[in-house]
């Protein structure tokens, strides 16, 4: 029985894929429909999300995702990062191993999707969420670049500069530590906000030795009024 539920995952995937390598997510999403059209299936509301974030339907993709991080919620145990790869670039279904970074990921894809729709409030919310996690879990769990850099662009384009910059220095401190191992150089992009608003504050005194300790003696900040548009 186990085998021929791997035997038809495997295809499922396939068939998902092979949309995706021609360039027509749609097609992918109409199998992935026709497949659990009532969201019974935990993994299948991920990647339902993921394809409709995809074709750019971004309000359905976190009705998707939505319901996912409820299943999630109560059982505890689902490796997101894991179950999205499977749609992609694995042939068989990943186990459920679980993982605290997994966890946040989905926020991170919910708020990107607020972000599309123009929702900042909606997608500050998704950030909230996630910190409350971190802060319930009890210890301090592995940071994210990634993550402390979009919360950030969500707090500066709400005009809270203060938690923009505390989220900006925490990514920098992240790609410091990790840099070379997990992550990639610092960002341009990311050097350049966080230096940009400590200008804007007036903190005159970071901003010189920020700029220094990133190599961007010459750099002028730019003003601009919204990432978003």
């Amino acid at each position: 029985m186990m085998l021929i539920s791997c035997a038809t995952y495997s295809q499922y995937a396939h068939s998902l894929r092979d949309g995706l390598l021609h360039g027509d997510p749609g097609t992918s999403l109409a199998i992935a429909e026709k497949k659990d059209p009532e969201h019974k299936e935990i993994v299948s509301s991920l990647e339902k999300g993921m394809l409709r974030r995809m074709t750019e339907d971004y309000s359905g993709s976190n009705k998707s995702f939505e319901i996912a991080k409820q299943e999630i919620e109560k059982l505890y145990g689902i490796s997101v990062t894991e179950n999205i790869a499977s749609l992609t670039i694995n042939d068989t279904f990943r186990g459920y191993e679980g993982g605290r970074f997994e966890q946040l990921l989905l926020h991170a894809f919910m708020a990107m999707n607020y972000i599309q729709l123009e929702r900042l409030d909606d997608a500050r919310v998704e950030m909230l969420q996630a910190n409350i996690k971190m802060m319930e879990w009890g210890d301090e769990p592995d940071e994210d670049a990634f993550l402390r850099y979009l919360e950030g662009i969500i707090y500066e384009n709400l005009n809270e500069e203060d938690n923009a910059l505390i989220s900006y220095r925490k990514a920098l401190t992240v790609y410091k530590e990790k840099g070379g191992q997990q992550y990639p150089p610092i960002p341009d992009v990311l050097k350049k906000d966080l230096l940009r608003l400590l200008s804007e504050n007036g903190l005159n005194s970071e901003f010189d030795k920020t700029k220094k300790e990133l190599s961007m003696a010459d750099y002028k900040p730019a003003v601009i009024s919204s990432q978003f548009g």
